[in-house]
């Protein structure tokens, strides 16, 4: 995959829909509380989209003789390509589109924290 092609979506998901979701529950809370959970779920997302799982172990045998198949790769060929947010390219996998997602709760969270701590309840 050409990085370029990350640019969109990593713009889109950090700055523009984590932004969104940071400033509307602030907008609407006015709570630090709120704020700091939006940052662990920030921190969770990112987990999922660059946690690693599945895959065979590092032996390098197959499991019961099966070569080149696992029980996960269908549903992983499944919703690899499933769009997460429509109108979105789906060729972007949607483990990436959590990383950029998560990365932008936690970079806005921390963002709004720091500039308006004195503001929120």
């Amino acid at each position: 995959m050409d990085l370029t092609q990350l640019l969109k979506p990593l713009a889109r998901d950090t700055g523009v829909i984590g932004g969104g979701t940071v400033g509307l529950a602030y907008g609407l809370t006015h709570s630090g509380v709120v704020i700091l959970g939006l940052a662990g779920l920030g921190i969770f997302c990112m987990a999922l989209g660059g946690g690693t799982t599945g895959h065979g172990g590092t032996s390098g045998v197959a499991p019961m003789g099966r070569i080149g198949h696992d029980e996960g790769s269908e549903v992983r060929k499944m919703t690899e390509h499933m769009e997460f947010w429509p109108g979105v390219s789906s060729d972007i996998p949607v483990r990436a589109r959590l990383l950029f997602y998560g990365f932008g709760l936690l970079f806005w969270s921390i963002t709004v924290l720091g500039l308006f701590s004195s503001r929120l309840h």
